[in-house]
């Protein structure tokens, strides 16, 4: 069996979209969603499949888990409640054998967070969406080639890139938890004095803030987000990958230096600031000239390639 799981603290995203997918394109593999609590399972229960975290039949499935496939920590997304992870870690895991499958979370991860290295995670497989990132989670997280793929998040097959509205959207950080110092002295240079407002009051643009500990439940407001914008502006947030695949332009601020994950953007399009000054002059811009960023919408199948990678994982 596979099982799918999300963050537990976020939303529906790229563990929904590719159970979703394997549920009407896969039916033969045998994936099941991990639900934490009724609501979630509520939302998708049309599809069949979904056990509670917890019940006798999702700790049965972990018996006989072939690949453990979620969002986030696959311990803090897929383990029992009822289960200590030392003891699981230490008496079962390595008996069941499972595959470990990172998906990635839609607000992003922390490439410095030492829980992402290979030697902690027990990942056998990382999605990425492009060489460059997957050149940087090699060698910055010391995976390896096979351990890498380039598919694409599921997610990204839900993008559309429909008519943006005269919106900023920007997401300091990766939009949940708190900045470091630095970050913050920043972004509130740019949100109270740094001359953002005035442009966009110049041009007839609406801003908006997204800082979310948890992006929800139904319709990701996030992609939601994204989708209602013209221009995305932040540090981190993967949303950005989101965003070019959308056809919405994209700003990165990097006082310092643009995050790995992010860095391919900037062969696509994307403007790189340094400054507040030089953010508000980025977004009048291309608010003034219209200009998307130069990635074109993906080709809805980020979720096949994801199966076909988790498959060729279990093949080996």
């Amino acid at each position: 069996a596979w099982l799918l799981a999300e963050h537990r603290r976020g939303g529906p995203d790229n563990a929904t979209a590719l159970f979703r997918h394997l549920r009407e394109h896969r039916p033969e593999i045998p994936a099941y969603y991990v639900a934490d609590g009724r609501a979630e399972a509520d939302e998708l229960r049309d599809l069949g499949n979904v056990v509670l975290r917890g019940s006798r039949r999702h700790r049965w499935l972990m018996l006989h888990a072939a690949a453990l496939v979620s969002a986030h920590d696959a311990d803090d997304c897929l383990l029992p409640a009822q289960w200590p992870k030392a003891q699981y870690l230490h008496h079962l895991a390595w008996r069941v054998g499972s595959r470990r499958v990172f998906l990635q979370h839609g607000l992003g991860y922390d490439p410095a967070d030492p829980a992402w290295h290979r030697g902690t995670a027990g990942v056998e497989l990382f999605l990425t969406s492009s060489p460059g990132e997957a050149r940087a989670v090699r060698a910055d997280l010391g995976y390896t080639d096979g351990q890498v793929a380039v598919t694409g998040l599921p997610r990204f097959d839900a993008l559309d890139r429909g008519p943006a509205g005269r919106r900023v959207l920007v997401v300091p950080g990766t939009g949940a938890g708190e900045l470091p110092a630095a970050a913050g002295r920043f972004w509130r240079a740019v949100l109270d004095d740094g001359g953002l407002r005035p442009a966009l009051e110049r041009a007839g643009a609406e801003l908006e803030v997204l800082t979310l500990d948890s992006p929800g439940t139904g319709t990701h407001p996030a992609r939601e987000a994204v989708l209602d914008c013209s221009v995305l502006v932040t540090d981190r947030s993967a949303l950005a990958l989101d965003a070019a695949r959308a056809g919405r332009a994209v700003v990165l601020a990097a006082p310092d230096a643009v995050p790995a994950h992010l860095a391919p953007l900037q062969d696509d399009g994307a403007c790189v600031v340094r400054t507040p000054a030089e953010l508000a002059d980025a977004v009048a811009r291309r608010l003034d000239d219209g200009s998307p960023s130069a990635v074109t919408p993906g080709d809805r199948c980020a979720a096949a390639r994801a199966v076909e990678a988790i498959e060729a994982v279990l093949r080996r």
